[in-house]
């Protein structure tokens, strides 16, 4: 009798070895098959063992960050239909959630997916950049339209040193990217903690496509003359010690507006001619005087 439970005992021990090296199989196979995309597979194995949804690899990325990378939509819909709502934006161990996964491996498909499941688009990585900054900084820019498409996606949230959407894309003259933010509702006139603007950004950069995209893209902004005026909802002043988004400019004969400009026949702004005078016109006809505006027809 002894003989038999000591038999019985080491069958057992042998049984939860080998359990336990198939769940540890399973846990591989669940993050392999994510990336994949074989959903067969993986509706098999979860079916065994639902918990296994809820493992994460070595980098702390859940299977759903693995089917977001790899683009795998159907995966994405069959994850997030067996997980509690928070796991759609949940983090890996560099704080990236699977739309930073999507972004980062240009899968459009899958941003598309997590977003109609109402994926949080505003999570900041470690690196304290959201899927948008990401977007941005890959030159994504499809990515970046589809992002800006949802109204939950702020196009100006900070992230590094207080750095918008729109900073970024000027300090590495991605004027793509930054047309479709400003006319997404991106702001040039927000300042990082450096107290910087975006226009600084690109001069830094020497991003010059950037710094010509910006005025044209700013229309239908509302400026005025006099003590505490604003262009681009940016105060600036005029007379000695001027100055527009804290760059220096002067008025009169070889005067500069962060870059070169001159006044009189052939005058140019930012390359653009432009003319003084009645009916003048800087890109497009101007006024002056109470809610005058620029750029505005």
């Amino acid at each position: 009798m002894s003989q038999s439970r000591e038999v019985l005992s080491q069958n057992s021990c042998y049984t939860y070895v080998m359990e336990d090296e198939e769940t540890a199989r399973a846990g591989v196979n669940v993050f392999e098959l994510s990336e994949r995309g074989d959903l067969g597979a993986l509706e098999r194995l979860v079916q065994r063992s639902p918990a296994l949804l809820e493992e994460r690899d070595e980098g702390g990325a859940g299977p759903l960050h693995h089917a977001a990378g790899g683009g795998h939509v159907s995966l994405i819909q069959f994850i997030t239909s067996l997980l509690p709502p928070e796991e759609l934006s949940g983090r890996d161990g560099q704080g990236g959630t699977p739309l930073h996964w999507a972004v980062a491996r240009d899968q459009a498909a899958s941003c598309r997916a997590l977003m109609d499941l109402r994926a949080e688009p505003n999570i900041l990585n470690a690196a304290l950049m959201s899927p948008l900054h990401l977007a941005i900084s890959h030159a994504h820019t499809p990515l970046v339209e589809l992002l800006v498409s949802y109204t939950n996606t702020d196009c100006n949230l900070k992230g590094d040193l207080g750095n918008t959407p729109v900073m970024l894309a000027c300090s590495i003259n991605n004027w793509e990217a930054l047309s479709i933010l400003l006319q997404s509702g991106g702001r040039l006139c927000s300042q990082n903690k450096l107290g910087h603007f975006a226009i600084h950004a690109a001069a830094f950069a020497g991003a010059t496509r950037s710094m010509e995209t910006g005025p044209r893209a700013s229309l239908y902004v509302p400026y005025q003359t006099g003590p505490g005026a604003s262009l681009w909802g940016v105060p600036y002043q005029t007379g000695p010690g001027a100055s527009l988004w804290g760059v220096p400019y002067q008025t009169g004969l070889g005067a500069s507006l962060c870059v070169p400009y001159q006044t009189g026949p052939g005058a140019s702004l930012w390359g653009v001619p432009y003319q003084t005078g009645p009916g003048a016109s800087l890109y497009v006809p101007y006024q002056t005087g109470p809610g005058a505006s620029l750029w505005v027809p």
